[in-house]
């Protein structure tokens, strides 16, 4: 498989202050993250990280489709999925899910970001409808 090229960037480093701040350098208004970087992001264990992905796609809380960079493994009459690199909502989907320092902090800088937008344009997939929040 090839390497993504111009991933974007999303890390939580350690200011002058001592405490963690996130840096944040999206590509077309997105980062990809791959297991082994998500688990430096969030500070945990490759099976933690696994098992949050699980999660979130067994409850259909994302499309795997839409969100991630994947193969697929087609066995007898079931077809999985090995995902290979995951975009920007599933990884703010893994922090509200995943209870670390990092996970904590990358929540908090979310919901200031969240915060800070004048109004937010939210189109509802099954109606086709346009709303906008202020």
């Amino acid at each position: 498989m090839k390497k993504i090229k111009n991933k974007g960037l999303l890390s939580i480093r350690i200011n002058g202050n001592n405490k963690m701040c996130v840096v944040f350098k999206p590509v077309n208004g997105t980062v990809w993250m791959d297991r082994n970087e998500l688990c430096e992001l969030f500070g945990c264990y490759m099976k933690d990280i696994d098992r949050c992905i699980g999660d979130i796609f067994e409850r259909n809380m994302l499309r795997v489709e839409d969100t991630c960079k994947y193969h697929i493994i087609a066995g007898g009459r079931r077809i999985s999925y090995d995902i290979t690199t995951v975009n920007l909502t599933v990884i703010i989907t893994m922090a509200f899910k995943l209870e670390t320092p990092e996970a904590r902090t990358l929540r908090m800088w979310f919901m200031e970001e969240f915060t800070k937008m004048k109004c937010l344009d939210v189109l509802f997939p099954d109606t086709g409808e346009k709303f906008r929040l202020n």
